[in-house]
């Protein structure tokens, strides 16, 4: 009997309690997938991957995996970055890769990072697809027209179990092509000092003192910040004060490359010297940009900076008048002990303006031959350091050509790069520019090398012997003729 009202009671708990629970769950499940995605029905990936007899596999992956490129404009300028998503939708349980990359020969580009972290689906077909972005770039065109962005191409590998068994079949799915039109920039209302600067800045300028002796080092700070092209940033003009002599700017940037558009802060720091003393101005400083949101040319200025320098020697003057009108007041008896105490005062400050002279003489002498042992030095720590690159570069034609090999190609290019611009320049962009206004054939064959390196990179493959040596070929071709530049 208590065996029996046991098996009675598990009846009644599996029958009753476990399907409630079950549907307390699924009521749970579908309020969560309605509150973030609608009503959309969930389908059952793993069953709805299965190869039914009659099916093929390049069938079953054509109707049920597609990747689509998408462009956040059609239309821009020249100069604006526009936003690429290559979006992947699949119904199958799929494991997708990169296979191959369309060319961006145009385009400046700044990979970025796609936003998966939630999930998301459509329903497409009678079909409920999950929705991926799988690589978006920010594109930054360098000439007008219709530019047509090639395919991506994708592989697709599906694995389910059915009966107990393990199944996989895969196929590639490759985009449809886009077209980007690319407009020249308007000429109504082009500033005459327009440079090619596109999207939203703002500019700051400031002196590290602004009292200072004529002589002494002093610094000039511009800090531009906003978003859009960074890379088509110019040094603005500063028109300097007569007298003031302005030497190498330095320029640091720090640019968020994962947001659309990127956003960022550059800063030049200009050293300056003034020849003499007095109250001088800095005009403002101006910076003229295209805005692609409003569609018309902004200009955005600092405020005047005004600066007092302390002449080298500051020599005080007696006035004539009361000068004679306290040797009046004198008696006779003192005049000539004025006399003697003034030329012995006036000995004094002889002396000590000769002994400031030759100690500054002495001083600069010292640091004349102090910059020039640094020069020797230096000469021969580069001697050194380009054996070093040499070496670097020859060891790249023994590497294995597998995923790493172009990342450790790059690494090279642009240590080589760094040590050769002396660190003036920071991103590749800037690289590039700094090259070109050396030699531009040869800054022209290294964006070209860097944009390959990249779209290996993206792609996720490495070249190969053929590729390999070419890439070495415009390397060297690249160090060979800097090399040859002074520094």
């Amino acid at each position: 009997m208590f065996i029996l009202r046991y098996i009675v009671l598990l009846f009644i708990f599996f029958h009753v309690q476990v399907p409630n629970a079950i549907s307390q769950d699924k009521k749970a499940v579908k309020a969560v997938v309605d509150d973030i995605f609608g009503d959309l029905p969930i389908n059952d990936a793993a069953s709805h991957s299965y190869l039914n007899a009659g099916e093929t596999a390049k069938e079953k992956i054509r109707k049920n995996i597609f990747v689509t490129a998408l462009l956040n404009k059609t239309k821009c300028y020249t100069g604006e970055p526009v936003l690429l998503s290559f979006e992947l939708l699949s119904s199958l349980k799929s494991t997708t890769t990169i296979q191959s990359m369309p060319t961006f020969v145009e385009f400046l580009l700044i990979p970025t990072d796609p936003n998966n972290d939630h999930p998301k689906f459509r329903q497409q077909q009678g079909l409920t697809f999950s929705v991926y972005t799988i690589k978006q770039l920010q594109l930054i065109p360098s000439k007008e027209g219709n530019i047509e962005i090639g395919s991506i191409i994708t592989n697709n590998e599906i694995n389910y179990t059915k009966d107990n068994k393990n199944y996989s079949y895969s196929g590639v799915v490759k985009s449809n092509p886009i077209t980007l039109m690319v407009k020249p920039l308007p000429e109504a209302g082009r500033p005459v000092n327009f440079n090619g600067t596109i999207g939203d800045f703002d500019i700051l300028a400031s002196v590290k003192i602004d009292s200072f002796p004529a002589g002494e080092n002093n610094l000039l700070e511009i800090e531009i910040t906003g978003s859009g092209n960074f890379y088509s940033l110019p040094s603005p003009a500063v028109s300097w004060p007569v007298g003031f002599h302005n030497f190498e700017p330095k320029v640091n940037s720090v640019i968020d490359e994962k947001i659309f558009p990127v956003k960022g802060i550059r800063t030049i720091s200009i050293p300056f010297i003034a020849d003499k003393g007095g109250e001088f101005t800095i005009p403002p400083i101006e910076l003229n940009f295209f805005d692609p949101s409003s569609n018309r040319y902004r200009k955005v200025v600092t405020n005047a900076i005004r600066l007092f320098v302390i002449p080298a020697i500051v020599t005080s003057k007696v006035s004539s008048l009361n000068a004679g009108t306290e040797m009046q007041q004198t008696p006779k008896s003192f005049v000539w002990l004025y006399i003697i105490v003034a030329s012995s005062v006036f000995l004094g400050v002889v002396i000590f303006a000769l002994s400031l002279i030759r100690k500054r003489k002495d001083i600069r002498k010292a640091r004349l031959n102090q910059e020039f042992e640094n020069l020797r030095a230096v000469e021969n720590m580069r001697k050194l350091e380009a054996n070093s690159f040499s070496s670097a570069i020859s060891n790249l034609k023994n590497l294995e050509l597998n995923e790493n090999y172009m990342a450790h190609f790059k690494q090279v290019l642009m240590d080589y790069l760094r040590w050769r611009l002396a660190n003036t320049a920071v991103l590749p962009e800037e690289m590039v520019q700094s090259v070109k206004t050396i030699d531009f054939e040869t800054g022209t064959e290294l964006e070209k090398l860097i944009e390959q390196c990249n779209q290996f990179l993206y792609a996720r493959i490495s070249p190969d012997e053929t590729t390999r040596g070419k890439q070495l070929s415009i390397l060297q071709f690249v160090v060979n003729r800097l090399n040859g530049y002074p520094n």
